[in-house]
């Protein structure tokens, strides 16, 4: 992603957050540690601020930094994976040295190494 849409994306995110007023002068900082989130990490992040009220006295800084990594699904052993390998392109990739099944969608997303495409 390109500087102009990571400022974009954080945008979208500072005003959906809307941090108190006393936290005004800390977008710029706030920011810099946008940049250092990945991808995934910062889209969970502007999903989470546009559908839950986030406290506005919470400091955004130290909300970006301490937000979760977010985790792809791994469907390997899943209940539910019969029913998604009839409707979702799975995959074996290899996610943090472990290896799963996951959809592509998650595993381009992520950055996975892919070994298989799964079929039905």
């Amino acid at each position: 992603m390109e500087i102009n849409e990571s400022y974009t994306q954080f945008c979208e995110f500072w005003t959906a957050y809307r941090p108190a007023d006393k936290y005004a002068n800390r977008r710029c900082c706030t920011f810099q540690q946008w940049l250092k989130r990945s991808p995934p990490a910062r889209k969970a992040m502007l999903e989470h601020v546009e559908r839950n009220t986030v406290n506005p006295d919470r400091n955004p800084f130290f909300w970006v930094q301490d937000f979760p990594d977010p985790v792809p699904k791994d469907w390997n052993g899943s209940r539910e994976f019969d029913r998604m390998i009839q409707t979702t392109q799975l995959v074996t990739a290899e996610y943090k040295g472990k290896w799963g099944i996951y959809t592509l969608d998650d595993a381009t997303f992520y950055g996975m190494k892919i070994k298989t495409y799964l079929t039905p």
